[in-house]
């Protein structure tokens, strides 16, 4: 089997792009009986209708060319070892053979192979990508994921990877299993909701504790939860929901959520405004929030707001709009996020205990319709944010260069954009942003990105779905 990116159109025909220079002009790409759109990936490619080709071709041709278009257009073709790459070379050449006399196919197709796929004893394609401070490749390790959001790496060298429909999936000897982690909890894979987030406990090779953050529905509707168990083999046990945000409600917006451990023990995580703006302002309401516990759920006594009776005991910091990248500086311990604006106003914050950050009293961003949500940028007693991003870029996913790997990115922080598709480097001195710097732009929706145990970086992208790590070019 192989997978790639299609170059189509929302419609499925092949785009003009590719009718120009190899002529398979009015043909649709098939998966699963269904049109393929732009952007999916696509295991065995076909052709809908093979009495439209032309004389002396199959579809097997015709696949090789849209994969060499697809290299082309820096979508992802390649095999992920050179063993791979060999047992494709046996299957396509014996559906060649079979069904084609013409010794020309043969030689396209190893053209094909061998261009999109690497090589080398360690496996790096052959594309060296340039930036500022230092140039990479980009390795893929799994292709053909759906809307992953979160990545653990496991000691063993397995990663678990969390796709927001409801699947923990498992990356292992180099490859993705087949196999699901069982026994996770009901996931109300709902508008934005869904599987969110993994992570292990900081004692994990003693207690083998995993949390999930998830959406989860309750009499009355659903939000935002954290679920803990005990992995053992490819399932959890001894499963337990240990919060649940409130208020419930249908609403599909804005459900956050990263999950953090401190140096200290202590667990947090975010929540959205759920897509009601002024509940962030409302310590009734975990809507809008980072919220701090211990790692059984139980809220510590020095929380920010334990002993106010109108105000929830797990809040943290108040006053955000949706959280989705969060992580400690690797010098300085301090909590970093960042978070979604409007129509602009995308922050950057340092996370201080009782502080309101002021959404949606003060924001850089307007309303989608254009209209002003406040005229106000900043209030007394409410935090700026150290940074923010107008036009909006959509940030998801964050993490702090502490490798030595990166020659000139060392505690950098590197953050995820959706609709900017991209990844954004920020450069920070006494917690300001020094310099910004974009890369891999187009490539893809950047969802996660983390500095694994080896010290390279790992990325997970949507549309296509990929997991891969950048490797630098020396």
């Amino acid at each position: 089997m192989i997978s790639i990116e299609v170059a189509t159109n929302t419609d499925g025909v092949i785009d003009s792009w590719v009718e120009k220079r190899f002529a398979v002009t009015g043909r649709t790409l098939l998966y699963n009986d269904q049109r393929a759109t732009k952007g999916s990936i696509v295991p065995d490619l076909q052709f809908d209708d093979p009495t439209k080709q032309p004389s002396g071709q199959n579809n097997m041709a015709d696949m090789v060319v849209v994969l060499l278009i697809v290299q082309r257009k820096f979508a992802v073709m390649r095999c992920c070892c050179f063993r791979q790459t060999l047992n494709l070379l046996c299957q396509m050449f014996a559906s060649i053979l079979s069904a084609m006399k013409n010794t020309y196919i043969v030689v396209v197709l190893m053209v094909a192979l061998f261009v999109g796929c690497s090589e080398s004893d360690d496996d790096y394609p052959n594309t060296l990508i340039h930036t500022e401070e230092l140039s990479f490749y980009v390795d893929t390790l799994a292709v053909g994921l759906e809307n992953p959001w979160g990545m653990e790496f496991l000691p063993d060298g397995s990663v678990l990877i969390a796709e927001r429909p409801g699947r923990l999936r498992i990356w292992r000897d180099g490859g993705l299993s087949d196999d699901l982690v069982e026994n996770i909890p009901e996931i109300w894979a709902h508008g934005q909701g869904g599987l969110l987030d993994v992570v292990k406990h900081p004692d994990f090779n003693d207690n083998q504790l995993i949390y999930l953050v998830h959406a989860a529905r309750a009499n009355g509707g659903g939000s935002t939860a954290i679920t803990r168990g005990r992995l053992s083999g490819d399932a959890l046990y001894d499963v337990e929901t240990i919060f649940h945000a409130h208020p419930l409600t249908e609403a599909g917006h804005h459900f956050g959520s990263r999950i953090v451990f401190d140096d200290e023990g202590y667990l947090f995580s975010t929540i959205g405004d759920r897509g009601v703006m002024m509940t962030s302002q409302d310590l009734s309401s975990h809507n809008g929030t980072v919220i701090r516990l211990y790692d059984d759920g139980t809220v510590p006594s020095d929380n920010p707001f334990a002993d106010e009776p109108d105000a929830l005991p797990e809040i943290y910091s108040y006053g955000h709009r949706n959280i989705q990248g969060m992580k400690l500086h690797p010098e300085t311990r301090a909590l970093w996020t960042h978070e979604h604006g409007p129509q602009g106003g995308d922050e950057i914050n340092l996370i201080r205990a009782g502080e309101n950050y002021g959404w949606p009293l003060v924001t850089h961003g307007i309303n989608y319709d254009g209209t002003v949500i406040t005229p106000d940028t900043t209030a007394p007693g409410m935090v700026d944010p150290i940074y923010h991003w107008t036009p909006s870029i959509a940030p998801c996913g964050l993490t702090f260069v502490d490798s030595d790997r990166y020659v000139g990115w060392r505690h950098n922080m590197l953050v995820g954009a959706l609709a900017g598709q991209h990844i954004h480097r920020v450069v920070l001195k006494d917690n300001r942003v020094e310099h910004t710097e974009k890369m891999l732009e187009g490539m893809a929706r950047f969802r996660a990105i983390e500095q694994g145990p080896d010290g390279f970086i790992y990325v997970l992208t949507e549309h296509p779905g990929l997991f891969f790590r950048l490797v630098p070019g020396n």
